[in-house]
């Protein structure tokens, strides 16, 4: 957790000087429309294979060790080929997945996102090979590595800011950050796994049949459920757009405090207890796995009231700190602050949501994930567009969107769980 805090700071010192940099306006938006498709490329390949891809690859090297090697070898092989795929089709596709990400924004704003893109393109070219790295490492339980992720890539577009401060084309040198940042990474992985995993690569390795038959069993509902969740975040960005100028900005900046604090509390006691809950559900040791998750709820509760509670009462304080300066003025600040007011109630349900998730992950009842997923991306998308567009709520009916999603969410994944034979109805 240490490491991904630390990785968060990183993050937001990003956050900060991309906000004294650009504000929330026009080139603001259309920097954040740029980085969504590669961003979005990384997410649901990251998401949804870091959980339902460990106990496959703790079950190949404790009952499988001869296949193992092959197996992870064809898989990054696989993965660097799909992102050569990847980037062709966002070099050519750019000024078309724009229009559809940003249809409130103008003429010159497509022009400008357009241009960004290309620049990100290089995220897509090791986003897949990079969640393959780290599903690998975390199986291992080597962690350390895979938590620089949210460090490596802002600690690049910080220095890259900082260096260029005085330069203009400031979005620009940012989407150039970005691209070098998740090429570090990717290094930084593969030097990780050179020197620590119990890993012989094969460079002519590819998946076989069979292991693709087990890949896809996986991988296929949550990945599904993954991108409905991050097509509804995309298309929240689009009824920002329509909001106002600046909107898209605006909703990024409140957002990356509370991506933040659910990053730093849920999706971290998360990643590190799966490893154990996918062993003990290997061994079929259901009262271990039901007093760990207990366990991890407990430790989630505890974090994330206080956090919600700092949100609610200090929120303005927060905005005004982080952001309020540069070209980050008043009008910015007062929006920033409401969204991240409607945020607050949501943060308790939105960390206790990745822990819940590994329990289902653990089972393999991926069809359970899948379809909370895809519930949770309807209402939230209903509710945003009904709050922010029918009922005039603005961007701040987005947010409020967000966090009765978040309440949904939970309360119908402890349902699935206990559907799933692991009831959480115990005294924690």
């Amino acid at each position: 957790m240490s490491l991904m805090f630390a990785g968060k700071l990183a993050g937001l010192l990003a956050d900060v000087l991309l906000a004294a940099r650009l504000g929330t306006g026009q080139t603001a938006d259309a920097l954040f429309i740029a980085l969504g498709f590669p961003l979005f490329v990384d997410t649901v390949t990251r998401e949804s294979a870091k959980f339902s891809l460990v106990p496959i690859f703790v079950q190949y090297r404790n009952q499988r060790p001869n296949r193992y090697h092959h197996f992870v070898s064809g898989l990054l092989n696989a993965s660097l080929a799909g992102g050569v795929v990847l980037l062709l089709v966002a070099g050519i596709g750019a000024p078309w997945i724009v229009q559809g990400l940003g249809p409130g924004m103008s003429a010159e704003g497509i022009t400008q996102a357009t241009h960004l893109l290309w620049m990100c393109a290089p995220l897509l070219l090791f986003a897949p090979a990079i969640t393959i790295q780290g599903v690998l490492l975390n199986s291992e339980k080597r962690f350390s590595r895979v938590a620089l992720r949210s460090a490596v890539t802002p600690g690049i577009v910080a220095l890259t800011l900082s260096a260029t401060w005085n330069q203009p084309g400031a979005a620009t040198w940012a989407a150039g950050g970005y691209s070098a940042g998740f090429t570090v990474y990717f290094a930084v992985l593969a030097a990780g796994i050179r020197r620590n995993a119990e890993l012989q690569y094969k460079w002519n390795a590819w998946p076989t049949s069979k292991d693709i038959g087990e890949i896809r069993a996986a991988l296929s509902w949550p990945s599904m459920g993954f991108v409905v969740r991050q097509v509804a975040r995309l298309l929240e960005r689009a009824i920002a757009s329509l909001v106002m100028v600046g909107g898209v900005s605006s909703y990024y900046f409140a957002s990356r405090i509370y991506s933040g604090v659910q990053s730093v509390i849920g999706t971290s006691i998360a990643t590190t207890g799966l490893p154990n809950l996918s062993l003990q559900s290997t061994k079929g040791d259901r009262e271990e796995a039901q007093q760990q998750v207990r366990k991890q709820t407990f430790q989630v509760v505890l974090l994330a009231v206080p956090a919600a509670a700092v949100l609610l009462l200090f929120n303005e304080t927060i905005i005004d700190l982080i952001y309020g300066r540069g070209e980050f003025g008043t009008k910015a600040i007062q929006r920033t602050t409401g969204l991240l007011f409607w945020f607050g109630p949501g943060i308790l349900f939105s960390c206790l949501i990745p822990t819940l998730s590994t329990v289902l992950y653990s089972l393999r009842q991926y069809r359970y994930v899948f379809w909370n997923m895809v519930a949770m991306a309807g209402l939230n998308l209903a509710l945003a567009w009904g709050l922010a567009r029918t009922a005039g709520f603005g961007l701040q009916g987005i947010a409020a969107a967000v966090s009765l999603t978040a309440l949904c969410g939970a309360i119908s994944l402890a349902f699935l769980i206990r559907k799933a034979g692991l009831p959480l109805s115990a005294s924690l």
